[in-house]
């Protein structure tokens, strides 16, 4: 009995693994739901508010919240990914510099939460469009911002934020998607004459 259990054992061990040769079938590529989401936008025809014709994604919507001939206030809502495009229109009074400040310091605040941070230009001065885009990486409440001139007239400021916990990982795929569209929007940006 003593020889026969281990036996037995070591008989079942054997045939489980059988002579067949099993199929190994690998499994298929998995994708986030968010990439369908993502596909690139579309854009509306340009839209003159606060003294700039504007370039939008279609699944935008735009709130005037004050505009007049010193400061307009508006904000871009992309309900698709729950993220709003805060904007300010500044009129300018030989004080470009100031409000050049005025912006960076904003944007040091949020530097403060950054794990980095990268900045691009964007100078086309056909249209009198000198911008600079900053890109914040980490945690922080906004990760994209920008500030746009025709260093005479007009600043344009923006800031986008999502309605979500600052989770960078989780935000990363939707925040491309939207630098894309401001990058389109600064492209084809041109002030009120």
């Amino acid at each position: 009995m003593k020889i026969l259990i281990p036996l037995i054992s070591l008989i079942l061990i054997l045939t489980s693994c059988s002579s067949e040769e099993e199929k190994y079938t690998p499994k298929k590529f998995g994708q986030l739901r968010i990439q369908k989401d993502l596909t690139p936008s579309t854009y509306k025809p340009t839209e003159l508010i606060a003294h700039a014709h504007l370039t939008l994604p279609e699944n935008s919507l735009v709130n005037i919240k004050q505009q007049n001939d010193t400061v307009s206030n508006f904000e871009i809502t992309i309900d698709r990914y729950k993220a709003t495009l805060y904007m300010t229109h500044i009129a300018l009074h030989n004080d470009l510099r100031e409000r050049i400040e005025q912006s960076n310091d904003i944007t040091k605040q949020h530097l403060i939460k950054a794990d980095d941070f990268y900045d691009s230009l964007i100078f086309k001065p056909e249209n009198g469009v000198y911008a600079q885009v900053f890109n914040l990486t980490g945690n922080v409440a906004s990760n994209l911002q920008f500030i746009a001139t025709d260093s005479s007239k007009n600043l344009l400021r923006g800031a986008l934020y999502f309605y979500a916990s600052p989770n960078y990982d989780s935000l990363k795929p939707y925040l491309s998607v939207i630098e894309r569209d401001v990058y389109h929007l600064l492209d084809n940006l041109q002030w009120e004459n």
